[in-house]
């Protein structure tokens, strides 16, 4: 393991010897995640940067950020077609890419227990190493105003057949059919019995606010699911 300088233990110590470069930061297309090692001789402080315009992280001293010098990964924004000027006043899609892998494959992520502890998983086509962003990107577009990632069904994981841009009240929709029900001993969210049974969650859901146990719901799911075939 290297011995990191008395500047870099500093600035993990949250004293930053340079002083104005915080966490989340924008220099460009470059957005700062935090404290990188620092490379060669030099004194200056490096930080481990993600480059909005193609979704790499690099590492960079702290000088060239505030220069100017760099503003970018050094990656062709015509190649990549996609800068963030093309996101302004939306959810930019590189941070939501960023996050749906993070919280679905690190532990240390506060939305990993609700995510990859569940065993919510990102696709192959998404996590490719070298174009995993710009297969997110062209699979679901840039996001309207206002809307975020949403799984359509919540016990599956990100992939395009699963995954849609939604307003939060859809997704609040979507989140009141995952409710955990124990029945005749198995353990299955409200959306999984619905699937079970021919019906939907909030099928369910509504019954059960009126009072009715789940052996008089699956009843009833049966009768409404051999009338909608009598039709």
């Amino acid at each position: 393991m290297s011995v990191l300088s008395k500047a870099i233990r500093r600035a993990l110590a949250g004293k930053d010897p340079e002083g104005d470069i915080k966490t989340g930061d924008v220099f460009g297309d470059l957005e700062v995640l935090g404290i990188g090692e620092k490379k060669g001789t030099s004194r200056h402080i490096h930080y481990v940067c993600l480059c909005r315009a193609c979704g790499k992280e690099v590492t960079i001293p702290s000088y060239r950020l505030k220069s100017g010098a760099s503003k970018s990964c050094g990656c062709s924004r015509t190649k990549h077609g996609h800068t963030s000027r093309i996101f302004k006043g939306g959810t930019h899609p590189i941070r939501v890419w960023t996050e749906m892998k993070r919280r679905c494959l690190e532990s240390s992520h506060r939305g990993f227990e609700r995510y990859g502890a569940r065993g919510i998983t990102v696709c192959d086509r998404w996590l490719d190493k070298d174009h995993g962003f710009e297969n997110f990107f062209a699979d679901m577009g840039p996001a309207p105003e206002g809307y975020q990632l949403d799984r359509i069904d919540g016990t599956k994981g990100y992939s395009p057949e699963n995954c849609r841009w939604a307003s939060l009240e859809t997704q609040n929709s979507n989140r009141s059919d995952n409710i955990h029900i124990i029945y005749k001993g198995e353990d299955k969210i409200l959306a999984a019995w619905g699937r079970e049974w021919g019906v939907s969650g909030s099928f369910i859901q509504r019954r059960l606010k009126k009072g009715l146990s789940m052996r008089e719901i699956e009843e009833l799911a049966k009768l409404h699911t051999l009338g909608k075939g009598n039709e």
